[in-house]
């Protein structure tokens, strides 16, 4: 599994501490790599896993819809990239497709989130997702049979 790091989408190295979580640095686009949900939710981020080619068609846009958005009628996202692992082997290792992880700045995320679960790890975007919360990606690392292993910068 990744280890707790940096995503650094702009080339920019300043980044804030505050205990054991690195925070987003808005104006650098620095996220940390987070691997609890706690940490996670802490910092303001939340993933959401996505096949490549769903997400490079609409990377441009200024919205986001996954292909279940119609069916769901929300966007699934996961705190914390330990809870990712397990939802990639339980909804896809079926799908061949390559996976890429978006990170996602929920303050900027201008659609309803809400956590409907009681541990409050799964929280759903209510609407499109604007693309500008989107503040970096990772790649997903499958094995053989189609499991999700781990993430990739």
């Amino acid at each position: 599994m990744l280890a707790k790091g940096q995503y650094n989408r702009r080339g920019c190295s300043r980044s804030v501490f505050v205990g054991r979580v690195t925070f987003i640095d808005l104006e650098c686009n620095i996220v940390s790599i987070l691997q609890s949900a706690g940490d996670s939710r802490q910092a303001g981020i939340t993933y959401h896993l996505s096949p490549v080619d769903v997400w490079s068609s609409q990377e441009k846009e200024s919205q986001y819809l996954p292909e279940a958005y119609d069916n769901d009628g929300f966007i699934h996202c996961t705190d914390g990239l330990e809870n990712l692992l397990d939802v990639g082997n339980m909804f896809y290792t079926a799908d061949p497709r390559d996976f890429c992880v978006l990170v996602l700045n929920t303050s900027a995320i201008e659609s309803e989130i809400r956590y409907e679960d009681p541990a409050e790890v799964f929280p759903h975007v209510y609407g499109p997702l604007n693309t500008d919360a989107v503040v970096g990606y990772l790649r997903v690392i499958r094995g053989e049979n189609g499991a999700f292993i781990s993430f990739e910068q």
